[in-house]
């Protein structure tokens, strides 16, 4: 399966606020499950356009509506459960999470970039990949990075 970058889209549009750097990603995974992608990228631009008008708003919304057509068009199925496996701060104001969701007839591994801007933390970028074999290498990758968080640990303090 393809893998896609949301990286220029979300860089562009403006950033998503978000009380801790889980909110944003765990309202994602929630909408994914109970309404599908659709909604779930709503979800996101929601996000960014209440940040505000950059005075790209019309290229904004053309470009996110061709990523979102490309996204949609992949069928996940039902999302059966759901693991917060890598939890990484880059100093105090920047963290990354990748959550890998188990589907109906595969897995798929989302990634997260955020930093902090004061009283939000804000998305600068995502990622998407299911069921391909570079999903599996950045898996492996996760697995050996210091903030890799096996089945059944606890979030850290």
């Amino acid at each position: 399966m393809k893998r896609f970058w949301l990286l220029g889209c979300l860089l562009l549009c403006g950033p998503v606020q978000a009380a801790s750097p889980n909110e944003t990603p765990e309202k994602f995974i929630e909408l994914l499950g109970k309404k599908g992608m659709g909604d779930a990228l709503d979800y996101l631009y929601s996000q960014l356009t209440a940040a505000g008008d950059d005075g790209h708003a019309a290229d904004n919304k053309r470009k996110f509506e061709s990523m979102k057509a490309q996204l949609t068009a992949v069928d996940i199925g039902e999302v059966r459960s759901s693991d917060l496996i890598l939890d990484e701060s880059y100093g105090p104001h920047y963290s990354r999470q990748v959550y890998l969701l188990v589907l109906a007839d595969k897995a798929a591994r989302f990634e997260f970039y955020q930093y902090d801007a004061g009283a939000q933390w804000r998305l600068s970028s995502f990622q998407f990949e299911a069921g391909s074999d570079g999903m599996n290498v950045k898996l492996k990758e996760d697995a050996l990075s210091p903030g890799f968080r096996p089945r059944g640990t606890p979030p850290a303090p």
